[in-house]
């Protein structure tokens, strides 16, 4: 998994697994398909920043991980 700055307004992740790759971009206030496979905190209705979220994986996290790359 490696950060990214060039091409992307903001970066993005680019993560390479047994020759498949997936690069996920920020948007400016996180990297919303990362940030997904987060629990949200409690007191967030509508999570919308990284920081909306806990440190803990949702259930299915590494499969939904695994099925982003291609």
């Amino acid at each position: 998994m490696t950060f990214v700055r060039e091409g992307y307004l903001y970066g993005a992740w680019v993560i390479r697994l047994h020759g498949k790759h997936a690069e996920l971009p920020s948007n400016g206030s996180g990297f919303p398909e990362l940030d997904e496979l987060y629990v949200p905190k409690k007191e967030v209705a509508s999570p919308k920043r990284y920081s909306d979220y806990t440190n803990m994986l949702v259930d299915g996290a590494i499969d939904r991980l695994l099925s982003m790359l291609r």
